[in-house]
């Protein structure tokens, strides 16, 4: 059936939060009237996960013998999961009861890829993530900012397509990776997300703007709320130096393989020329293994380059942060 879902949650070292937020998730996706599955993929634990995993019945559990991180483990639940459309969770997010109540409505237009839904922070239900936007700063892109329901009326009102407007969803720069849906004939034309990217970090942000540059649509629906117990998931694994680390090789790795505008360019390399000028180490670092993986960023670069159809400026303009805040002011200020 068109409206049947695959629940894809990727698994790492989960025995603490498995028992805490699986229930809640399983409660949640008995109230869809189509079929779905719940699949879990353990990305090779060493911890009591498949153990814990077992003892629910509703739950499919594929098991990968070796860690290879958040993007290898998704891409194996999209070669797994039995159904078109497909929802992506991670393993320290509760779900309320009711939440797929509204999913059949969000792939009527053909050129929807995704729809990322509002989350709150587990322990205080304080608003986290909602339609994300963006800003281009010191060679790099920023996906940090998002706007929320109480700002709608006056920060989207030009930037809406109608028919998904008139359902409540809103456009967004990207997904939130803890939480977003999709379909499985997309996810497969981009193949998937980019391992390039494992073990974590940016991958959103760099499946996320592969489907725009294609011409396809991301939305928020505010109405569905997931509650996320903040960086839990990355806490366990990664200290704040690795953390650093992989986000400086990762968003040099987004930016060589995605942008193909001269101006966005001529930035990236001025600002981080600079930084390897002062010796910055984790810029150092990221260069060498940019350096290693040249011939596959290229390669990855060309094949993007190909499928663009909606240019770099076009959609970093249309997503800018201040220009939304922009917007506000003017709106506001003719009331």
């Amino acid at each position: 059936m068109a409206n049947s879902l695959s629940i894809v949650i990727p698994n790492f070292n989960g025995e603490r939060l498995i028992p805490k937020f699986l229930p809640g998730v399983i409660a949640a996706a008995r109230k869809i009237p189509w079929d779905w599955e719940i699949l879990v993929i353990d990305d090779g634990s060493t911890d009591k996960s498949i153990e814990m995993l077992e003892s629910f019945s509703d739950i499919r559990v594929v098991r990968r013998e070796t860690n290879g991180g958040f993007s290898a483990a998704c891409n194996t639940g999209l070669a797994e999961a039995k159904y078109e459309k497909l929802f992506f969770l991670n393993t320290d997010v509760d779900l309320p009861l009711h939440f797929f109540d509204r999913y059949s409505e969000y792939f009527t237009d053909p050129n929807t890829f995704a729809v990322t839904v509002k989350g709150c922070q587990y322990a205080t239900s304080k608003w986290i993530d909602g339609a994300k936007l963006c800003d281009w700063r010191r060679g790099f892109l920023r996906v940090t900012y998002n706007y929320y329901e109480d700002e709608i009326k006056v920060l989207s009102a030009q930037n809406v397509e109608t028919a998904q407007h008139a359902k409540g969803l809103l456009p967004s720069f990207s997904v939130q990776g803890a939480y977003f849906f999709t379909t499985k004939a997309r996810m497969q034309e981009l193949k998937g997300f980019d391992e390039l990217f494992n073990p974590y970090l940016f991958e959103e942000t760099d499946l996320a703007y592969r489907a725009l540059k294609r011409g396809w649509k991301i939305y928020y629906d505010p109405m569905a709320v997931a509650y996320h117990e903040l960086s839990s998931t990355l806490n366990s694994v990664a200290k704040k130096r690795k953390l650093k680390m992989l986000g400086t090789r990762n968003r040099t790795f987004f930016v060589i393989k995605n942008i193909q505008d001269s101006r966005y360019l001529c930035s990236f390399l001025f600002h981080y020329g600079a930084r390897l000028l002062f010796l910055n180490i984790c810029y150092w670092k990221a260069f060498l293994e940019v350096f290693e993986r040249r011939k596959e960023l290229l390669q990855k670069r060309n094949f993007e380059k190909k499928a663009v159809r909606v240019r770099d400026r076009e959609l970093l303009m249309k997503f800018n942060v201040k220009n939304w805040k922009k917007c506000a002011i003017q709106k506001g200020s003719n009331g």
